[in-house]
């Protein structure tokens, strides 16, 4: 996959990682570097494999060669531009412009530096209270915004909120997996990505237009005639004024106060400490209090304390009617909490165990990997078993699947009355990043082809049989991860066997074997059983014979044992020619069969690498012709049967003539050719 590809794949696709590292790369930018860096930076020597005139492989600049080499974990990388020739003095093939030649590699960030640059772009507005980002997916916040901190309004009844859009969400629980509605990890580097904004602001400055009255009385005398009266009149005038209100937004501030690990039953310190902006740790004074947290069920909750600040002034204005002013401080605190369960594990992997047995062969070698103990992803299992056998070295691949998958498709940008919306991206570097967090399923085990220390081929994993544990529900995957098995019931497996053919006959050296959980924690030797057996050959004969009345009821006694002639019991012998199909060799490695025809086949295939009783026989085959009898097998019309098994025979004898004819004179030819001229 081009990695120009590889960091959308990792967010949206069907790409998973066997194990819950937070330091797994992922690539995100094409780069070339030369040989000569490729091989300082831990790249094999190259190798050379010559093509054809119309082969569509790479090769170097004369055409001839394909040039290869390989990365540290022996993966296979093309040099280009090379410029191939033969050393005079050792008569081996090199490359003559390593600083020229080229090897395609990639730049990469941790999935943590992913994290981290997700952290850095969603918190860099978190101080800023004029607008608040808002994840979203398909239309939904994926953290469930509030609002709330109201100051009343002057002038009448009615309130104003001053928080808006504060949200706070857990984007991540350090290298742990969302399974059966949790997320699950280790309480061995115990941590959460915390992301929260909001947006603050002040109610809106109002002016109200109205009316006062004013009553005048005015008092005057009257003389009427030689009377003299006081009259008095009542006027009334309306004058305008104006009710006002402002408000003003003095301070703002958002704090996440708290994260914490709470479980039923658990008593103890359950705070984790900010260890830097947005990551919060169980760490307390540089102690690590992972191992605090034992197995089990837990609520993990971050809380946010938005608060504001709103100074408000109000009053009347009028030329003629009474005028006021007050003024009044509001500061208020809108809290927010986000919860996620939790399931830790144990993951010293006490409970599990693995033994491997390698049957060493004369022509290949039988190989069986058994597992013991819980493999559910509660239970911590294993997530990979490195064998060395012999100078070979080849991993078997746990069968569970972690899936990174987005969690949000567009981001909302609010700010006073007006939003924009932009789709979330899934590149390096970029201004918003999906958020991500990792999914599992259970796949197949799996076994890679196995090389030797310097990258050449060591080996070749021929066949596989497994033997089902247990069975789990199917996991539902996002959108975008398209390997449609996963929604159907999968299988743990408790055993794992194969046929294994190395470059050497037989296995000289001792067998080591190294296997990790998915949480990337080592599982103690004293828990790994390995051992190498080393067959036998065994030999299979017709002991003796006994005649009957009738041809039919002749009867053949087969014998199997070593090779010093010592008995080997309780093994299953296949018959051709015979009324039965199978025997077994009793305790004299003996076994009594009758005739059905003319020819007896007898086959032993060998020892199962499981369930043998401690030593291990090689199969081995007779076959057997019943004398010829005119009187009898004539007497029972059986003679063309006869008839027939000799002339297979014959056919036979005469085929291993004309092969040994052929070997003879390839034989010759090789020799003339490998003759000095």
């Amino acid at each position: 996959m081009p990695s120009a590809d590889a960091l959308y794949a990792t967010t949206t696709g069907d790409v998973y990682r066997t194990h819950l590292s937070d330091s797994v790369p992922i690539p995100y930018q094409d780069e070339w570097i030369t040989f000569t860096e490729w091989q300082r930076s831990g790249g094999t020597p190259a190798r050379f494999y010559p093509v054809s005139s119309d082969s569509t492989v790479p090769t170097d600049s004369s055409g001839q060669w394909q040039v290869i080499t390989r990365n540290r974990n022996l993966e296979a990388r093309t040099v280009y531009n090379a410029q191939v020739y033969r050393n005079p003095l050792t008569d081996e093939l090199e490359i003559l412009n390593s600083d020229d030649a080229l090897v395609y590699t990639a730049r990469s960030a941790t999935i943590q530096e992913r994290y981290l640059h997700i952290r850095d772009q969603y918190l860099q507005y978190s101080d800023d209270s004029s607008r608040a980002v808002i994840p979203m997916i398909d239309g939904e916040e994926v953290y469930a915004t509030a609002s709330g901190g109201s100051v009343p309004l002057p002038h009448g009844p009615g309130s104003a909120d001053t928080i808006s859009d504060a949200w706070i969400g857990i984007s991540d629980v350090r290298e742990s997996a969302w399974y059966r509605d949790s997320y699950v990890t280790d309480n061995a580097d115990l941590g959460a990505y915390i992301l929260y904004d909001y947006r603050a602001s002040a109610p809106d400055d109002f002016t109200r237009r109205s009316s006062c009255t004013r009553t005048h009385t005015v008092t005057r005398t009257v003389t009427v005639g030689n009377e003299t009266k006081t009259v008095t009149d009542t006027h009334t005038h309306r004058y305008p004024r104006t009710r006002w209100a402002e408000f003003d937004l003095v301070d703002s501030s958002a704090t996440v106060t708290s994260v914490s690990l709470d479980g039923v039953g658990y008593d103890g310190d359950s705070a984790l400490v900010e260890q830097e902006e947005g990551v919060w740790m169980a760490t307390d004074g540089g102690r690590d209090r992972s191992a605090e947290f034992i197995p089990g069920e837990y609520e993990l909750t971050a809380t946010l304390e938005v608060e504001s600040e709103v100074e408000a002034r109000w009053g009347v204005r009028s030329s003629r009617c009474s005028e006021y002013e007050r003024s009044q401080s509001y500061t208020r605190t809108l809290t927010r909490s986000h919860s996620v369960p939790v399931t830790i594990v144990d993951t010293d992997a006490s409970g599990l165990e693995i033994d491997v047995t390698v049957l060493d062969g004369v022509e290949s070698d039988r190989t069986i990997v058994q597992w013991d103990g819980d493999q559910d992803l509660t239970g911590a299992p294993w997530s990979s078993i490195e064998l060395e056998i012999g100078d070979a070295t080849f991993s078997v691949d746990s069968p569970w699947r972690f899936y990174g998958v987005s969690q949000t498709t567009h981001i909302e940008e609010r700010s006073g009355s007006a939003s924009e919306t932009y789709p979330v991206t899934h590149t390096q570097g970029d201004d918003w990043p999906a958020l991500v967090h990792t999914v599992t399923s259970v796949g197949n085990v799996s076994v890679s082809a196995a090389y030797g220390p310097d990258g050449e081929y060591g080996g070749l994993w021929i066949e596989d049989e497994t033997a089902i544990d247990e069975e789990i529900p199917g996991t539902e995957l996002p959108a975008g991860v398209v390997d449609e098995a996963n929604g159907s019931p999968t299988y743990l497996f408790e055993r794992l066997e194969g046929e294994f053919r190395p470059r050497d006959a037989r296995v000289d050296e001792a067998l080591n074997v190294r296997a990790s959980t998915v949480f990337d924690t080592q599982v103690p030797d004293a828990n790994i059983d390995a051992h190498i057996v080393t067959s036998e050959l065994s030999e299979l004969a017709v002991a003796d014979t006994v005649p009957g009345d009738d041809p039919s009821d002749r009867r053949v006694l087969l014998r199997l044992t070593d090779p010093d002639g010592n008995p080997i019991p309780n093994r299953e012998i296949s018959l051709s020619g015979a009324v039965d199909e199978t025997v077994t060799t009793n305790g004299d490695g003996e076994a009594w069969t009758t005739l059905d025809g003319p020819y007896l086949r007898a086959s032993y295939s060998g020892d199962n690498l499981a369930g043998s009783d401690g030593r291990y026989f090689e199969g081995d085959f007779t076959t057997y012709m019943a004398p010829y009898s005119y009187d009898g097998w004539g007497a029972t019309g059986t003679v063309e049967r006869y008839l027939e098994a000799a002339i297979g025979s014959v056919l036979m004898f005469v085929e291993w003539i004309a092969l040994g004819l052929l070997a003879f004179w390839w034989r010759k030819y090789i020799s003339r050719r490998e003759a000095p001229q």
